[in-house]
């Protein structure tokens, strides 16, 4: 049959009569072709199995097609085995093969008609084009992707998530993706470039070096291929196998097996014994790569279809709550998904360094006793890892969660199954990083996302969640707030745990422990509370937590098996230094002796107690002093000045700072004060961006904001860095947030001692608290509300935060912030006054009906305004000066037109940990003034 080069071919549909019940779509690669990269000529006399074109893959003898030459085509057939191959393993399925044109010079140009993203726009408008009926949109879709086209494929399904209503249905209706030979990218991955540039010799004579150079430019946009696709992942339920080459084209690895996996944290992998051209073809039903290749789809779709059968079946719940029908089902599934979803508790863990090397591989030796407790070995389903402050246990967590060993012992307890999933708590986050609720919500996430079935035991909970709390049904288009509270989510739970009648296998991977922002024993009693599960015998359950050895976590976890991580990472530590140390010895002190460098090693390793981020503080000023021309004994000196504990570490830092900016230091303990101290007393993450230019204006009182857009990424990491003696850094993942390298730095800065240290230098300054602060930033922001020309970020940011600083400066420090907020409006517009009023109740979620009240009161507004944010002090001595006469019933339109509202409540988290809700104080607020007789 014909198979048209642009577009798609049905190569293959049912031929007894019935609807096909899956979509099997081919996308080639770069230089490829939609017939001719899954076909190969094998010999008609069947001689041998394997392809004359396969003999070679070793480049041992002559390339193939000059061997190829020597017999007649007529001695061979051609397997194409999309059509040939496939359709026995799945009748049912309809299978097409879709064909792209490529133009190399214009591969990453977003603007052209040629480029990878304008295929991925056509690859999603033909797929919605040819499934037109809704039996059509409902069948199941499953993508089969070669070398690029793989990146084709990753930017459909990721812009489609974001994309129109018809393009969304691709991503609702696709149930896995299996990537041949795909180079996904990273930060220490090769780029794109040089990947074409090697294909390109394989396929083309004379590869174009100039069109390289232009490729070599364009990695961010893969990049952001990469993360969509990583967000459509976390959101839906797509399933991702990535198959590597295990042999060199023409002595080269196009792909390199670190390059040939997402990243994905559930993606599972595989390896096919051919080169990166012939892993796409296979010549009969008994060749080894086409049997891993299906083995892996008919697990897939196995699994879809017993999961449908299940729901079709589902019965009437006990509280009366009847299940919709499988479709409706499903689609109020990804629902519930979405509303669980959070891209920050993802972040943490993206965020945690990875190990060093071969760093941690102890964890998995038999007298640690992981290994045995992962098989089931030991009764206790909690296994304890505690560990000094900085001992690297969030790197080890990692490590575990990752290791393919875990999921191997975890076979061996049980042979289903096992849901691996985990939360990292992070106190220097957002309240989804370190709550309770943000912890329960993620791990309730994680397990529908693995195990679909579980919804139909938590439907009438997901369903009271959109009707009573937020007044609103399944059927609704709007969008989707995060809905679920600390008791909802512990219902679905519970409910899971003790009704599952189906087998439930979940790993679970609970790190920091001591950084969760509540009750430690209200954490421990939930902690136990999973761990029960088993008592439901449909359960298994393994539960890793790790957390400093404070006392309350020690005596909750006595009895629990477990390790303490510091008495086991001296070999690591060995390892890391020696590691960095000598590729920096090597590169500027080739004649000094290597014994040095071993006597060096030891005396850090002496010295580190088992504290990790003390080596790696320790080392980089080692380095530095290598960079720096010190000599060995220079080195030693160096490091016998060292201090061993953190805090004095920490405090020869911001004293020392970097010798290659002595030039600027002068300048530096002013901005690394504000830096210090608007970080410690943040309510929320902040971007570098935003972080710098409010220590710029806090610095200089200038507006700084041509100079720091000029600044690249780069520079301003660079400036962040050196201002704060490296202490400070920027997260991984997007957007790039500022925090505290770790959590032992901020609880030094936030101490006395670490105070002190951050006030030296700066004697005959005006010298305020954090919180004071950024306070005086976010009113200069109150500039940008223009009517012409408005910064949406920057008012975004002005209303987001202003309520929380405001009424913390009032009730904790006394402050009354109306004489701030009228200087800064002070000859504006009224108009202006109201549109800050507005984004700011509007932002922090008060319904638009009880705003525009407010602001429509033209004399009282300011009034009310400090009344609806909580504000004391302002609000009384507004109330004095303008001699207004409140009405309590008044006041209370004010709180009933909020009470409404989902977001009526904020919270703030101060040092001890605890949370002040503003509904609550403000009717303490109503009472203080009727009891001065401010309101009548």
């Amino acid at each position: 049959m014909e198979v048209k080069p642009i577009g798609p071919t049905v190569v293959y549909e049912p031929s007894n009569g019935k609807l096909h019940d899956l979509d099997i779509v081919f996308v080639h690669g770069l230089f490829g072709h939609p017939k001719k990269s899954w076909s190969l000529n094998v010999p008609i006399d069947g001689s041998s199995n394997v392809p004359h074109e396969t003999s070679n893959e070793s480049d041992t003898e002559l390339p193939p097609r000059k061997k190829r030459r020597t017999k007649s085509r007529e001695l061979f057939r051609e397997v194409f085995w999309p059509q040939h191959l496939l359709p026995e393993v799945f009748p049912q399925a309809r299978v097409l093969t879709w064909g792209y044109g490529v133009q190399i010079e214009q591969l990453l140009n977003s603007t052209s008609q040629a480029s990878l993203f304008h295929h991925a726009e056509n690859l999603l408008s033909d797929l919605v084009m040819l499934r037109k009926t809704e039996v059509e949109r409902r069948s199941p879709l499953l993508f089969i992707a070669h070398s690029l086209g793989g990146i084709v494929v990753k930017d459909a399904l990721g812009s489609s998530g974001q994309a129109r209503k018809l393009s969304e249905q691709i991503v609702s209706a696709t149930l896995g993706v299996m990537f041949l030979g795909t180079p996904h990218y990273g930060s220490n991955v090769a780029s794109l470039g040089k990947i074409v540039f090697e294909l390109s010799k394989v396929f083309l004579k004379k590869p174009n070096l100039q069109i390289l150079r232009g490729l070599e430019t364009d990695s961010e946009i893969l990049e952001r291929i990469s993360r969509s696709f990583g967000q459509i992942l976390a959101a839906a339920r797509i399933k991702v196998h990535s198959f590597r080459e295990e042999l060199p084209t023409k002595g080269v690895m196009i792909v390199s097996p670190a390059s040939s996996t997402t990243g994905y944290l559930h993606e599972t992998r595989g390896s096919l014994h051919a080169n990166h051209r012939n892993m796409a073809k296979f010549s009969s039903p008994e060749e080894i790569k086409f049997q891993r290749v299906t083995s892996v789809l008919r697990d897939w779709v196995n699994e879809y279809f017993e999961n449908q059968k299940s729901l079709q079946n589902c019965h009437v719940m006990s509280d009366t709550c009847e299940l919709p029908d499988w479709l409706v089902f499903d689609k109020e599934l990804q629902m519930c998904l979405r509303t669980l979803y959070s891209r920050d508790a993802k972040s943490r863990f993206e965020d945690v360094e990875p190990t060093f090397r071969q760093t941690y591989s102890w964890l998995f030796d038999r007298k640690v006793g992981f290994e045995d407790w992962l098989q089931g070995k030991v009764s206790s389903n909690i296994y304890w890892i505690q560990g000094k402050p900085a001992s690297g246990k969030s790197t080890l967590m990692k490590f575990a969660m990752t290791s393919g060993l875990t999921r191997e012992f975890l076979k061996q307890y049980d042979e289903n199954y096992w849901v691996v999933a985990g939360f990292f708590f992070h106190d220097r986050g957002t309240s989804a990083q370190k709550s309770t609720e943000g912890f329960l919500q993620h791990i309730l996430h994680q397990l529908l996302m693995q195990q679909n079935q579980l919804f139909e035991l938590i439907y009438p909970i997901f369903k009271r969640v959109l009707e009573e709390e937020l007044g609103w049904s399944t059927d609704s288009v709007r969008p989707l707030p995060i809905a679920w509270n600390l008791d909802s989510v512990r219902k679905a739970l519970t409910l899971i745990g003790r009704k599952s009648i189906t087998k439930v296998n979940i790993c679970l991977f609970v790190d920091a422990l001591d950084e969760h922002a509540g009750g430690h024993r209200e954490l421990i009693l939930i902690l136990k509370d999973i761990a029960e599960f088993t008592k439901n015998p449909f359960f298994r359950v393994r539960l890793i937590l790790a957390g400093r050895p404070e006392n309350v976590f020690r005596t909750a976890f006595q009895d629990c098996p477990g390790f303490s991580i510091h008495n086991h990472t001296t070999e690591d530590i060995r390892q890391y230094t020696k590691g960095r140390v000598q590729q920096e010895w090597q590169r500027v002190l080739t004649t000094q002796p290597r014994e040095e460098l071993e006597i060096l090693t030891e005396r850090i390793v002496e010295k580190a107690e088992g504290v990790f981020l003390w080596v790696k503080l320790v080392v980089d000023e080692i380095v530095e002093g290598l960079c720096e021309g010190d000599t060995d004994e220079e080195l030693e000196t160096l490091l016998s000045t060292m201090p061993t504990e953190l805090g004095d570490l920490y405090t020869r830092a911001l004293r020392r700072r970097s010798r290659s900016s002595l030039e600027i230091i002068a300048k530096y303990p002013e901005e690394a004060y504000v830096m210090f101290q608007i970080l410690s007393c943040t309510f929320q993450p902040i971007t570098l961006y935003y972080f710098l230019a409010a220590t710029l204006f806090l610095t200089t009182g200038e507006d700084t904001y041509p100079n720091l857009q000029r600044l690249s990424q780069e520079q301003m990491e660079r400036r962040l860095n050196s201002r704060s003696a490296g202490l400070l850094e920027v997260t991984r993942a997007e957007p790039k947030f500022v925090q505290f390298i770790h959590q032992t730095v901020k609880e030094f800065i936030k101490s006395a001692n670490g105070n002190e240290v951050l006030k030296e230098g700066l004697l005959g300054k005006r010298l305020e608290s954090g919180y004071r602060l950024m306070f005086r930033y976010i009113l200069k922001l109150c500039e940008f509300f223009v009517p012409d020309t408005p910064d949406h970020d920057a008012q975004h940011f002005v209303g987001s935060l202003f309520p929380y600083y405001a009424a913390f400066l009032e009730w904790r420090e006394e402050w009354r912030v109306a004489d701030s907020f009228e200087s800064a409006i002070l000859g504006r517009p009224k108009t202006v006054e109201q549109k800050i009023i507005l984004c700011i109740l509007s932002t922090i979620g008060y319904e638009h009906t009880g705003v525009n009240w407010i602001v429509r009161k033209t004399h009282t507004c300011r009034c009310l305004f400090f009344f609806v944010c909580n504000l004391p002090l302002s609000f009384k001595d507004y109330v004095s000066r303008q001699k207004i006469n409140m009405d309590r019933d008044e006041l209370h339109v004010v709180l009933d037109s909020i009470s409404s509202s989902r977001y009526g409540t904020f919270t703030w988290y101060d040092e001890p940990r605890r949370s002040a809700h503003l509904r609550e104080s403000r009717a303490r607020f109503l009472q203080i003034l009727m009891d001065e007789g401010l309101v009548a």
